[in-house]
């Protein structure tokens, strides 16, 4: 000790100590500095973030602010061993306050709530609520969000997800495409998707657009080249492909909207027939099939009759391979037209 204290003063140049410990430490360290939780109490914030505690009988458990010298746990919760009060002005002069907009985004509500918080570190001196968030303030909370909950927040969830499989389908046939998943893409949000949104959420239509422009043209037109998102029916209609159910890639359609039909439609270069699930006049499915030509002269035939029976108003042909296809309309209708 007598060493060290010689080896101060040659530091020194002979200079007296002067100041106190506590604002040596405030102005050295200024994540050293905590603040008392409550009015009455021994727990502390650091302006680091941690918790701390001192013990209730200890003379400084009355201070409002101390400089922790030393202290002994984790960053859970860590006692204090060693520290020393400091007034709040010496606080202010060591580390004046910041100025910071804070804001959340509640995913059950869809709104934004901001706050204008004065702060040392993580302490907080004083705050007062905004009445919207400025733009950047609300990226960060949907960004934050996002990371947390998902794209269900913004309903997005299955489309995100139907993309991410179709690209998975896409890149099993062709090897340059990128590999995506919800989870990876909420994170990376800010990047591809919150560029100037503000307050304003991204719609459906919003995201896929996103997604794409985030993929590149070039892959985008390989994307849907090998997994579509929809394919044509011979009735015209253009139906969207079910790529997240367990007998993906799936269309459903009334059987009356696939008469004609003779070549099975596929995805991915041909290689991979579409399930069509049949459905009855009233929506409900019938028959399964990933052959349409060998379900019609098959389980067709069966299947007519049970139909002819509960839908006697629908044409049920004998020969589906060769009928006109529509929409599902009554064989009245269809003689009007």
């Amino acid at each position: 000790a007598k060493a060290l204290r010689e080896r101060a003063k040659q530091w020194g140049g002979g200079a007296k100590p002067s100041g106190d410990a506590a604002r040596l430490i405030a102005k050295s360290w200024p994540d050293a500095v905590a603040k008392r939780r409550k009015a009455q109490g021994s727990d502390y914030l650091l302006a680091s973030g941690e918790a701390a505690r001192l013990d209730p009988d200890d003379r400084l458990a009355k201070a409002d602010w101390i400089v922790v010298a030393d202290s002994i746990g984790s960053a859970k919760g860590v006692r204090v061993s060693l520290a020393a009060p400091i007034s709040e002005a010496d606080v202010l002069k060591f580390s004046p306050p910041e100025l910071a907009e804070t804001a959340k985004f509640d995913p059950k509500t869809g709104k934004f709530t901001a706050r204008r918080v004065s702060r040392i570190g993580a302490i907080i001196l004083n705050e007062q609520p905004l009445p919207k968030p400025s733009g950047e303030a609300a990226r960060q909370a949907l960004a934050d969000a996002l990371a947390e909950h998902g794209f269900g927040i913004l309903g997005s969830a299955k489309l995100v997800e139907s993309y991410c499989r179709r690209l998975q389908f896409a890149g099993s046939i062709d090897n340059g495409l990128p590999e995506w998943t919800p989870a990876a893409l909420a994170l990376s949000a800010p990047e591809w998707l919150l560029a100037g949104t503000g307050t304003t959420l991204p719609k459906p239509s919003d995201v896929v657009a996103a997604l794409d422009a985030h993929l590149g043209w070039a892959d985008t037109q390989r994307l849907n080249t090998l997994a579509p998102k929809s394919v044509n029916l011979p009735n015209g209609r253009k139906a969207l492909i079910d790529w997240l159910d367990e007998k993906a890639p799936l269309v459903e359609a009334k059987v009356q909207e696939l008469y004609g039909l003779t070549e099975h439609p596929a995805v991915g270069k041909g290689g991979t027939p579409i399930t069509l699930s049949l459905l009855s006049p009233a929506g409900r499915p019938v028959a399964i099939t990933k052959d349409i030509g060998g379900f019609w002269i098959g389980g067709y035939l069966d299947m007519a009759k049970d139909m002819r029976a509960r839908y006697p108003k629908h044409d049920w042909p004998e020969n589906p391979s060769t009928a006109k296809p529509h929409e599902g309309r009554t064989k009245a209708r269809l003689a009007k037209d």
